[in-house]
């Protein structure tokens, strides 16, 4: 049997988690999202230690990612995630695969460094103080986005998406090609 996992991964501010949850609803598959799980976090360890979770956010919740697709995939059944995966974690997620014989699709969001500033702070008040913005100017976010490693992340098959102009997306398309993914 091939097990099937779907990844939404990306640029900050190219509309993932929203893409998630609707591929999630479409689909009726559960879909768990990175974001969500450094909220829990930040909840948890309380308002003193968000910085401590804005620190130690990603390679935690992306442990607890694949911990909860581990379970998933172990039984069979499909699953979404979402995170800004980059390398180093392919080597992580391709293990996971390889164990339970899974085979993968890949939504990759991407946009102009500069429309992705701007969404980024327009959204900096509506955010989880555990979230806040780790960028602190535009210089340095699209620094950020430039060495993350995003184009290195290379785990199953990659469906890139301009996330630039919303309206400009397809995403019936989008979620067709997951439909077909699931159902062959």
């Amino acid at each position: 049997m091939i097990n099937k996992l779907i990844i939404i991964t990306g640029y900050s501010s190219t509309g993932k988690s929203t893409f998630a949850q609707r591929l999630s609803t479409e689909l009726c598959v559960p879909c768990f999202v990175k974001d969500k799980i450094i909220e829990a976090m930040g909840d948890g360890f309380g308002p003193d230690n968000y910085l401590k979770c804005i620190e130690n956010d990603t390679q935690a919740a992306i442990n607890v990612l694949l911990y909860i697709a581990e379970g998933f995939l172990q039984i069979g059944k499909v699953c979404i995630l979402e995170a800004n995966f980059r390398s180093p974690f392919d080597k992580q997620i391709q293990s996971l695969l390889n164990r339970y014989n899974v085979e993968c699709l890949n939504y990759f969001f991407t946009g102009d460094p500069d429309v992705l500033w701007d969404r980024y702070t327009q959204r900096e008040a509506e955010r989880h103080p555990a979230l806040r913005p780790v960028a602190q100017s535009r210089d340095d976010f699209i620094d950020r986005v430039n060495k993350a490693g995003f184009e290195d992340f290379t785990i199953g098959n990659t469906i890139t998406t301009d996330a630039s102009d919303f309206d400009k997306i397809d995403y019936d398309e989008l979620i067709s090609i997951a439909w077909e993914f699931i159902i062959n």
